[in-house]
């Protein structure tokens, strides 16, 4: 695909074919009439032919769409059939894949509720365990436990990924009905002295309670339990698919941010600074590093940049860490996609926001190129979650988007549950067999049209348009899209501005706008995703109207090819309308550059909501 200036592809910038020369539409046109004579019929036999005068005005106006449009018609074939018969019509969302796909090995969900390798390459099973438990006493290590462990993973099918904590103390919510125990090792406090005045409460929710873990001394002590970990041959354990690396937080995994209230105390009374903290997770990294060697591709640093906005000094120790973390060959796991605009921001993981509002991806990053532990959590739906996320009847929505947000960041693993993965089966089962698919080898390419207000300060535009993986839809003359079809929430979705107008709503569709002159929709297919053989363009619509559709493409000479048409019920149901192109070529042949278009006639507009191209039918 091409991209105009300003514009970004997925991972790359490159220039978009310009727009037409208005004063060489004759010129142009007669020339690609003259090229595509034998698959598309002229304009010129409609005008001078003996057809009756009423029927004229039809022709009139598609010749002024065609002029005002790029110059390109909408007539049908020389025969008046369709160029490609074959469309089928689908019931709902089709998540279907070639029979051939198989999931990457190394690749799946985390407490996935049943062991389905045919779905899912890796499942793993989370072991949230405490420095205490596998050092009950100074010098004695349990490993006993985690052997155990490793074999109750290996017989449910499934891989262990493993959760150390080790500096909380204790804390909870009553509220939330939770209580947090201590994970910390009872003579670790006794062996240095560490009471009252040196427990920190991090506030926020859980109100939890933490050791200083800078502290030379139990830096030293943690750095011998996991030396002693890898002289065990743990970290090459085939059963040991993950570990996570923890930092400290308010949160209850203990993983990377705090607020400036807590950074103050933090300062005042305990000793404790931006480089104090760089240097305690950095000498952390190594320590695991040296553990694991070759295996650290299993590890994943649980920091990330944006979880400490307008934190100065801290916020860049965030970046620094997440860099150097890579560099020592570690993946990465955050928690939360289920507020699904965050993570807008974050270009040292690979995910940035244009200036249009559009998601971007830099597929360089290490833990996108290379086999690494690379991570989310979706799990907190049901009636548990309604304090968090409003009532359950908007569960399905925020499933739906976190997953496609998910695939849109090239994530490779995702914490799921039972009550998530129930919400769309299909869905689940379509991401199991998606998650980590570079573009040379994933079946599908697609763009999720939406589009929905934010407020984090980090997209100009104050919106975010779409998630895409490897298609994208971009708005063009002619093919100016209306964002439609809202769903309201009751969460801001990571959106910063809580009662700001649009922060609890999204847009779930786009629409063409043929009375404003804009009938078509562009799309534009990533060059690296190559095409041989048949094809599938999946278009799943919302049937509002009685609105009369088609593709537009291209074929291996660059003439401009249609498909057969759609004419919508107006029942209001979602549909998916497949079509199988037999002679398309995306060499971005069309205006803009784009690879294909959706192409609406009268009366009324086409509702779209996600496009698909499958290869390998």
């Amino acid at each position: 695909m091409r991209f105009q200036p300003g514009l970004p592809n997925v991972t790359h910038r490159s220039p978009w074919l310009p727009p037409r020369d208005p004063l060489r539409c004759g010129t142009a046109l007669a020339e690609s009439r003259s090229q595509t004579r034998r698959r598309q019929r002229t304009l010129e036999p409609t005008l001078h032919d003996s057809t009756p005068q009423r029927l004229l005005l039809p022709a009139l106006i598609s010749i002024l769409f065609a002029a005002l449009l790029g110059c390109e018609s909408l007539e049908p074939l020389d025969d008046g059939t369709p160029r490609n018969p074959s469309l089928a019509v689908t019931e709902g969302e089709d998540y279907t894949l070639p029979a051939h796909v198989t999931p990457e090995p190394y690749s799946g969900y985390c407490n996935h509720p049943a062991p389905d390798t045919r779905n899912t390459g890796t499942v793993l099973s989370d072991w949230w365990v405490g420095w205490d438990e596998l050092q009950p006493s100074r010098g004695f290590y349990n490993w006993g436990l985690v052997d155990q462990r490793l074999a109750q993973a290996a017989a449910e099918g499934k891989r262990l990924n493993i959760h150390l904590l080790s500096i909380t103390w204790g804390g909870g919510s009553p509220q939330h009905g939770i209580t947090v125990d201590p994970r910390v090792p009872a003579w670790l406090m006794d062996k240095y002295e560490l009471g009252e005045s040196d427990l920190i409460n991090l506030g926020w929710l859980f109100d939890l309670l933490v050791i200083p873990g800078w502290q030379a001394e139990i830096q030293a002590e943690f750095r011998s339990l996991i030396t002693a970990f890898a002289a065990r041959g743990f970290p090459a354990h085939d059963n040991l698919g993950g570990m996570t690396i923890h930092g400290i937080s308010a949160s209850r995994g203990e993983e990377f941010w705090l607020t400036q209230d807590v950074l103050a105390m933090l300062e005042q009374h305990h000793g404790f600074s931006s480089e104090s903290l760089h240097d305690w997770i950095s000498n952390r990294f190594q320590v695991f590093a040296d553990a694991f060697g070759d295996h650290a591709y299993k590890l994943a640093w649980v920091g990330r940049v944006g979880a400490w906005p307008g934190n100065g000094a801290y916020e860049e120790v965030a970046r620094d860490l997440v860099i150097e973390s890579q560099a020592l060959g570690f993946g990465n796991r955050n928690g939360g996609i289920e507020n699904f605009h965050q993570c807008l921001n974050e270009p040292e993981l690979g995910w940035d926001v244009d200036e249009t509002g559009h998601l971007v991806v830099d597929e360089i990053v290490p833990v996108i190129a290379d086999v690494r532990y690379f991570g989310d959590e979706n799990e907190e739906y049901g009636p548990d979650w309604t304090w968090r996320f409003g009532p359950t009847t908007g569960d399905a929505h925020r499933y739906r988007f976190s997953m496609l947000r998910a695939l849109q960041m090239r994530l490779r693993f995702l914490v799921t549950s039972d009550e998530a993965e129930g919400l769309n089966p299909a869905l689940s089962r379509y991401a199991g067999l998606s998650f980590g698919k570079s573009i040379e080898i994933s079946p599908d390419a697609w763009a999720y049209l939406k589009e929905s207000k934010v407020y984090t300060g980090v997209t100009p535009a104050g919106v975010i348009r779409n998630f895409e993986r490897w298609l994208v839809q971009r708005d063009h003359p002619g093919g100016v899209t209306v964002p439609c079809e809202r769903v309201d929430r009751r969460f801001n979705a990571g959106s910063i501005g809580n009662t700001m107008d649009g922060a609890y709503w999204d847009f779930t569709a786009r629409r063409s706008d043929v009375a404003g002159g804009n009938p078509y929709m562009y799309f534009h297919l990533d060059d690296r995703f190559v095409t041989t053989g048949p094809v599938q363009v999946k278009v799943e619509v919302r049937d509002t109207g009685r609105a009369s559709w088609r593709l537009e493409y291209t074929d291996a000479a660059g003439g401009v090819l249609t498909s057969e048409s759609y004419t919508g019920l107006g029942d209001g149901e979602v549909r998916t309308v497949t079509f199988t192109l037999t002679d398309a070529a995306f060499v971005n042949g069309l205006s803009y550059g784009a690879d294909f278009r959706i192409a609406c006639d009268w009366p009324g507009d086409v509702v779209v909501r996600w496009v698909r191209v499958v290869r390998g039918v």
